[in-house]
């Protein structure tokens, strides 16, 4: 009885010490807002390995081609082997493009310690870019048979100068199904756009454009879709 309970205790003690080999991190979310005209950012994820056994990074990676990512040590030595009390930084460089609003992008690392192929730490880079211009809806939605009854949407501009619609169009060939109006709510600062079906017997998709004077390339364009869609069964 005896015999069998030290080795329950040695086999957890083994068990508790492999467990305890990681890699802790100071957070594995960050999130950052960054000024609307924003179009790098680097975010760092300090960690260090508290652990009383070498853990060797042997895998790390950004699944989306607009998200980087590398290792600092601040010891200066060019190595994934992390000793126990070694320290070391995650940098990701995320790439904004047109990206506007709320993302998460990821960082995924495995370690010599991972049973599977599957990485066992998971770092979220969350990015909030400030929307200057944007539509109060993404779609406008009518089903087969509807009535021909206007639908209506607002764009507003939360910007610290006017933004201006200079042009707009319906695109696909959307002028045989659709009719719209804009309207200057406050010139700069919100439109008003009534959209109206012609025809309510045929399935049809048509985004509606609207082009302005943003000096930001991202908020140069405001769109959303018009649709006329089958019954939902």
């Amino acid at each position: 009885m005896f015999r069998k309970l030290l080795e329950i205790l040695f086999v957890s003690s083994v068990l508790m010490s492999f467990c305890q080999a990681e890699l802790t991190f100071e957070k594995k979310l960050k999130a950052v807002t960054t000024k609307p005209d924003t179009k790098v950012i680097f975010i760092e994820f300090p960690f260090e390995n508290k652990s009383k056994e070498t853990v060797t990074i042997v895998e790390y990676d950004a699944p989306c081609t607009c998200m980087g990512a590398r290792i600092r040590r601040p010891d200066g030595v060019e190595s994934l082997v992390f000793k126990p009390g070694d320290k070391g930084i995650i940098i990701g460089k995320l790439e904004f493009e047109n990206f506007k609003g709320t993302i998460d992008k990821m960082i995924i690392i495995r370690t010599d310690k991972d049973k599977t192929a599957d990485p066992s730490i998971q770092l979220t880079c969350r990015v909030t870019i400030p929307i200057v211009i944007s539509a109060d809806v993404e779609t406008l939605e009518w089903t087969l048979g509807d009535a021909l009854e206007p639908k209506v949407f607002h764009i507003k501009v939360d910007h610290t100068k006017p933004v201006n619609i200079t042009k707009h169009k319906i695109g696909y060939g959307g002028n045989e199904a659709f009719d719209y109006k804009l309207e200057v709510v406050e010139a700069g600062k919100e439109y008003k756009i009534t959209v109206t079906p012609k025809k309510t017997n045929q399935a049809f998709i048509a985004p509606l454009k609207f082009y302005t004077d943003c000096e930001i390339e991202r908020f140069k364009l405001v769109q959303i879709f018009v649709s006329i869609s089958p019954k939902k069964k």
